[in-house]
């Protein structure tokens, strides 16, 4: 499901890795559909075998630029060619607080109800920070990064990690303000096939460890706590690779799921939280900031 774009936008993509190019091709198809135009599409590693691009083949109507061509066809990978130049970038300015863009997204968004894997009737924020709707300004993440990297002992910990598929953008813009390593948990095997169940409010299934080593001291980042589900399930994939946990922060969490209490119950972490936000209404209202005047 494509959350964010809309007819008429002007895209930019940017992808991790072109392989055979299914995943980028459906994306492309995807935002094509919505009417949006594609401006750029940028990957950062593009593997070839025997000098061979297949994903550059397979998409060879797409003006595709890649940072690295990596060859993959040995037994270890080899970078061939690394183009560093960029034709565009943005400044990363100061982060101004002042305007509480964090707070303002929350206040007054739409609910929509969903099931819960057990049939239960649970309600789904549509905020812009975790659902991208109707997008993720810069400014909105790069002041949600500075109130959560606040938070964080930074002297303590090795790492800052967080479940990907749902709190990627978050943990990497807290990366670039922390300067701290990051890692973290997926829904699907990766490196290490050995997984850690879990159940949040409208899916269940397992979480798998990337990047996480036996003894490291981790920081745990979340986007929103509702029943607290995917948390519990990644202290216990960290606790059961040998992961210390020096605590976790939360942006959001849902008051009246009460899922911060559960976590302390169940696991003895204290989850920090940037904001309160009840969903017993028509829409959503924010009940406590940590930063209010």
């Amino acid at each position: 499901m494509l959350q964010g774009v809309q007819a008429g936008d002007r895209v930019t993509i940017v992808d991790d890795v072109l392989d055979r190019g299914e995943t980028l091709g459906t994306l492309i198809r995807l935002i094509e559909s919505h009417g949006a135009h594609i401006d750029d599409i940028f990957v950062l590693a593009e593997k070839t075998y025997g000098g061979h691009s297949f994903g550059r083949a397979n998409l060879s109507s797409r003006n595709i630029q890649s940072l690295l061509t990596v060859e993959v066809s040995g037994r270890r990978s080899r970078v061939e060619t690394a183009d560093c130049r960029f034709a565009k970038y943005c400044d990363n300015p100061e982060v101004d607080i002042s305007e509480n863009r964090l707070r303002a997204s929350y206040e007054g968004k739409d609910l929509v109800e969903v099931r819960s894997p057990d049939g239960r009737a649970m309600k789904f924020m549509m905020a812009p920070l975790s659902e991208q709707y109707p997008c993720t300004q810069a400014s909105l993440l790069r002041e949600t990064a500075l109130k959560i990297g606040q938070s964080i002992p930074r002297a303590q910990i090795d790492k800052i990690v967080a479940e990907f598929d749902r709190c990627a953008h978050i943990l990497g813009a807290v990366s670039l303000y922390t300067n701290m390593p990051i890692a973290g948990a997926k829904w699907f095997p990766g490196p290490d096939s050995q997984g850690t169940d879990f159940s949040m409010e409208y899916y269940q299934g397992t979480l798998y460890p990337y990047g996480i080593q036996r003894g490291d001291s981790v920081y745990i980042i979340e986007d929103t706590v509702s029943s607290g589900g995917t948390l519990i399930g990644l202290i216990s994939l960290l606790r059961n690779n040998d992961v210390y946990i020096e605590g976790a922060v939360t942006a959001v969490e849902k008051q009246e799921y009460a899922g911060i209490r559960r976590i302390q119950d169940e696991t003895g972490i204290e989850v920090q939280r940037i904001l309160d936000v009840s969903i017993a209404g028509d829409k959503t209202h924010v009940t406590f900031d940590r930063y209010a005047n």
